[in-house]
């Protein structure tokens, strides 16, 4: 990427370095335009510099590093729009796998758009040949539904319909992961945000009221969009969930209409069957219109699934899961100290947010409780931003011993012992009729002999 002094890139000295693949997809994206030789020049510009001949190893730094150089160049050539049309079209059908594009561009947008221009060509068919790439990373049919019936709640915790408003402006709309991280208080109305082009976005109702809180306390958006879809899919059991993932599954559930061209969700009520095959809902009111065609609805398959493992404290407030739970006739005692522990997180996850509500920090507070290999419940702060790894332990009665599990033991001393903030909360009398009567004790150190005693009351035997 040195040589910087050469105002002549001429492809036909580069093009015998290309490998053979890279011949083809060259090759075929030249066909697409009738007067090439524009996109030649600029291609020849782009690889003079970049020295890849292979164009699989393409990546998001060689894409800014020659806009950068054009922009040094400071003339009205139109190579950076021919250069980055060709990217899109490597990226559009897989030939280069950087997801940061992912970041910038809609696939589908962009393979529609090459797909139209392909199949306009009819002197010239063209195939491109992909090698087999690794198919991108989609949310699974289980766990899309799980994360759409939870994003329909209303909740009370306001870092939780954050999440809910990520999902939105991810999945149903065209706003981009880059956009969305950017998105200023300027671009806030009282319903929702303005996209690119300054259209209002309308959220759901759902969300609407804590938007206008937050519309009013003027905070900027979702720098931390990352952190805030994962913890969305830890709602739900779903790992290491991201943006892409999100923005990937849209792509996948959109069907293009052959009529008119227009893509839409895969839902039953955005399509029609006509003479047999499938249009969407719009297009089906004016083939109505003809009365030789025939429109039927299409019926909906409605399957029982099982109901999703959710995080229940790190969604509902204390009170509304006490509703929830005071309403249920309990099957079991194991269900019921299950619940009761539920309770116990969300009292103390009330507490923790109402104490941080208005600092930045009330959005990183974290339920972690739903993966067990963490050792504590919540991750929250002081008011200087210090962590705070708390594991609550609850119970109905007052002045009862609790248990801890070995696991818990470990992290704790593994915490204290680098000289991190862990403590245990103890709630107790959880069920009171007034949440004031609640019983909260803060222990910072489980290990200070003279206040607690450790006993053994597990053993594990095994088989000789």
């Amino acid at each position: 990427m040195a040589k910087k002094n050469q105002s002549i890139y001429p492809f036909k000295i580069i093009e015998p370095k290309f490998t053979l693949e890279s011949k083809l997809h060259i090759d075929n994206f030249f066909k697409l335009y009738k007067d090439f030789r524009g996109y030649r020049s600029a291609l020849g510009f782009l690889f003079y510099f970049i020295e890849k001949y292979d164009i699989k190893n393409l990546t998001m730094e060689d894409f800014n590093f020659i806009n950068e150089l054009i922009e040094e160049e400071n003339t009205k050539s139109k190579k950076g729009t021919f250069i980055k049309t060709f990217f899109e079209y490597l990226y559009a059908y897989d030939i280069i796998n950087d997801t940061r594009f992912d970041d910038i561009w809609i696939k589908a947008d962009k393979k529609n758009y090459f797909d139209k221009k392909i199949y306009g060509v009819k002197e010239n068919k063209i195939v491109v040949e992909t090698s087999h790439e690794p198919k991108k990373k989609i949310i699974d049919f289980g766990k899309l539904n799980d994360i759409e019936d939870l994003v329909k709640q209303t909740v009370e915790r306001k870092n939780i319909v954050r999440c809910f408003v990520a999902w939105y402006l991810l999945f149903e709309t065209n706003l981009l992961p880059v956009y969305i991280r950017e998105i200023k208080r300027d671009s806030y109305t009282e319903k929702g945000v303005l996209d690119s082009e300054g259209n209002e976005i309308v959220l759901p109702e759902n969300c609407q009221e804590f938007w206008y809180e937050y519309h009013k306390r003027n905070k900027n958006g979702f720098g931390d969009l990352d952190k805030c879809i994962k913890n969305l899919g830890n709602m739900v059991g779903l790992d290491n969930l991201t943006p892409t993932e999100i923005k990937n599954t849209r792509d996948a559930v959109r069907i293009v209409c052959f009529n008119c061209e227009q893509a839409y969700k895969n839902n039953f009520e955005n399509w029609v069957s006509v003479n047999g095959r499938i249009v969407c809902k719009k297009c089906s009111e004016e083939l109505k219109k003809n009365t030789k065609y025939s429109i039927d609805e299409i019926e909906q398959e409605q399957i029982e699934s099982n109901e999703p493992k959710t995080n229940l404290s790190a969604i509902y407030t204390f009170e509304q899961l006490k509703k929830k739970y005071l309403k249920t006739d309990y099957l079991s005692r194991h269900k019921k100290q299950i619940e009761i522990g539920d309770l116990g997180e969300a009292f103390v996850f009330d507490r923790e947010f109402e104490k941080l509500k208005n600092t930045d920090y009330c959005y990183m507070l974290e339920s972690k409780s739903d993966d067990e290999t963490n050792g504590y419940d919540i991750l929250s702060f002081e008011l200087d931003g210090t962590e705070i790894f708390i594991e609550v332990k609850t119970s109905e009665n007052v002045g009862l011993p609790f248990y801890i599990s070995e696991h818990e033991r470990k992290v704790a001393e593994k915490l204290i012992n680098e000289g991190k903030r862990y403590s245990i909360y103890r709630v107790e009398n959880i069920l009171a009729d007034c949440s004031d009567d609640v019983i909260v004790t803060i222990i910072n150190n489980i290990f200070d002999s003279s206040k607690y005693k450790f006993e053994t009351y597990q053993w594990r035997v095994g088989i000789i």
